[in-house]
């Protein structure tokens, strides 16, 4: 299942190309006796679709904007880092605003408070940020009062000259002019005053609340382009609890182990957006504990949709999950009660391919899955007849299906089968990664039903579809493609 993943992220990618079908194809095929048949594709020329696709959206990504943009502030960023800068003086001056002066100190308590809240109303104001250089620092000879003391321009000290253009913004807006440039920078947020995360550190007995933000917004422009921009909404009644401790048996190691993760609530509505320069990704999600999750996702290119996915989750969540423990994450999945169905949908380019994968009920609600299974995992091997059952019963609630443009019916159908192992790999240390291996052992595999050249109905492995599929081509031309923009920036 993990290849059947990556093959369906691969064809992902080739969203953005616009792919056409041959004209023969089109046409009504006629068996023998001159009885019209459907139309079909055959799997050869799936795969060069799918590898069309993919090369047309490597050959459609290009990071030339990009490399400008973010060259341009790394330029800019180093010439004022090669001076010393008066934030000190320049918020002491700027204070002198009343206003500001409460914003300032409303974004000191912000960054020193023990817990984490993003209504950030209190900061909104617009404010224009230049760099002067600050002479006295710069003299040579600190003793001289000459008129004509030299000065050494790489040690003069830079003073910010903050001047606040507009207390009544909407938003936190900062303008850093750096000679002919303008970074412009802006920030929103709000949130609700209940406490929906707790991050407990179990060595130190501390806990620290992070309200979640209502609406989040960020943007980061360059003479007004876009080169970041990202954002969201929630609406929930979800509590998260994040348990763990800092490791710090190494050296300067500082990272945070995390225990137990445990979340629950009744309702969720989350949409969120991120653009980096002219891509871009939409996505939404909605959970009630009746109707389970939905999820939907869309990647646009200069505003055109490439990639549209659609997940649909029927299951509740358990309060008692740990979300970082996999054994309880499998037993809930296990569980019938809890997760009922699962179905998903990618449309690529617009609709060029169709990607239908769905579980229409929960394969461990059937006993003649059940037995079979648990004895593959424990490296057992069940009955010739229990195995036929499985495999039968499997199928019915399995469906995985590839469409392409103009043919009404899938054109390659995803089929679970038993084949008898002639070699095991060995299996894994862990109680897990054992379990995974035993069913990688089992003989069970995913077949593809689809057509030959002369539209014959066969049966070819997963590998033989997915794994003749080149997408090194492609891979090569973003490749290329990043390294030629970006050469100036990564040396």
């Amino acid at each position: 299942m993990k290849k059947l993943f990556f093959s369906v992220m691969a064809l992902a990618m080739g969203a953005f190309a616009f792919v056409s079908c041959n004209k023969d194809d089109d046409k009504i095929e006629e068996k023998n006796g001159g009885q019209p048949r459907e139309k079909f594709l055959p799997y050869e020329q799936q795969q060069k679709i799918i590898e069309q696709s993919v090369e047309g959206l490597a050959q459609t990504i290009e990071f030339k904007d990009l490399a400008g943009s973010v060259s341009t502030i790394l330029e800019n960023v180093v010439k004022l880092a090669n001076h010393e800068i008066l934030w000190e003086r320049g918020l002491e001056n700027a204070c002198q605003d009343s206003l500001f002066a409460v914003k300032f100190a409303a974004i000191k308590e912000l960054l020193n408070s023990d817990e984490i809240d993003f209504n950030l109303a209190p900061l909104y104001m617009e404010a224009n940020i230049t760099f002067m250089p600050n002479i006295a620092v710069g003299i040579v000879d600190p003793d001289s009062t000459n008129e004509g003391a030299e000065f050494d321009p790489d040690e003069v000290a830079l003073l910010p000259i903050i001047e606040v253009v507009n207390h009544n913004s909407d938003c936190f807006k900062a303008n850093f002019i750096v000679e002919d440039h303008v970074l412009v920078v802006t920030l929103k947020g709000s949130n609700e005053k209940d406490v929906r995360m707790a991050w407990v550190d179990t060595k130190k007995g501390e806990t620290k609340n992070i309200n979640l933000p209502n609406t989040i917004e960020l943007t980061m422009t360059l003479d007004g382009k876009n080169v970041l921009s990202l954002g969201g909404s929630l609406d929930t009644d979800f509590n998260v609890a994040v348990e763990g401790y800092y490791d710090r048996s190494a050296e300067n190691d500082t990272t945070f182990k995390v225990s137990e993760i445990k979340a629950y609530g009744q309702n969720l509505s989350v949409n969120a957006n991120v653009a980096i320069d002219k891509y871009a990704v939409n996505a939404s999600a909605t959970y009630a504990a009746r109707t389970g999750l939905k999820v939907d996702a869309r990647a646009l290119l200069e505003g055109k949709e490439a990639l549209a996915v659609n997940v649909n989750l029927d299951a509740t969540l358990d309060q008692y999950v740990n979300w970082a423990e996999y054994t309880t994450i499998l037993s809930w999945a296990m569980n019938p009660e809890n997760v009922r169905s699962l179905d998903a949908t990618a449309v690529l380019g617009g609709d060029q391919i169709k990607v239908v994968a769905a579980l229409k009920e929960n394969p461990f609600k059937y006993q003649e899955i059940i037995g079979p299974v648990a004895l593959f995992m424990g490296g057992g091997a069940p009955e010739a007849d229990a195995i036929k059952t499985m495999i039968d019963k499997a199928n019915e609630i399995f469906a995985g299906e590839i469409y392409f443009k103009g043919y009404d019916k899938p054109q390659a159908k995803l089929r679970i089968v038993y084949e008898e192992p002639t070699e095991k790999t060995k299996a894994g240390s862990s109680i897990f990664s054992s379990l995974i291996d035993n069913i990688s052992n089992s003989g069970l595999r995913i077949m593809v039903d689809t057509y030959d050249a002369e539209g014959n109905e066969v049966t070819i492995s997963f590998n033989e579809y997915f794994g003749k599929i080149n997408l090194k081509g492609a891979l090569d031309i973003v490749k290329t493609n990043f390294e030629e923009a970006f050469s100036s920036v990564i040396g």
